[in-house]
């Protein structure tokens, strides 16, 4: 079960970070209606002018099903989770984990590079 909540926290976390980024850059982002697939497929788009993606397309699978696990496990009253199911999510969460740093400072990177912003 601690598994389950870290990862939860951690899907909490990344949603937030994407959340912040898309009302920033885009100023419109409607964070109610269906907002959890709605933003992850936002923030996998380059907007031009206005950002980079955030997400690359590798990443889209795992945190798709690590956000349908955590719908699950937060509304759930009661939940058996299937061990072979938590090892399928730890291994996305590690992927997601491996690879969010670098996607983050491609961003940043990205959006210094088109709004002339020195590092």
């Amino acid at each position: 079960m601690r598994v389950a909540r870290i990862t939860s926290a951690g899907c909490n976390a990344f949603e937030q970070m994407g959340l912040r980024v898309a009302k920033v850059f885009e100023n419109n982002f409607d964070d109610e209606q269906g907002r959890h697939s709605a933003l992850l497929n936002r923030l996998a788009i380059r907007i031009e002018g206005v950002r980079p993606a955030l997400i690359p397309l590798a990443l889209m699978l795992p945190l798709q099903e690590l956000k349908a696990f955590r719908h699950v496990f937060v509304h759930a009253y009661e939940l058996e989770l299937d061990p072979d199911k938590l090892v399928l999510l730890l291994k996305y969460a590690r992927t997601v984990a491996d690879r969010l740093v670098d996607s983050v400072e491609d961003f940043v990177r990205k959006v210094a590079q088109e709004q002339q912003i020195e590092l």
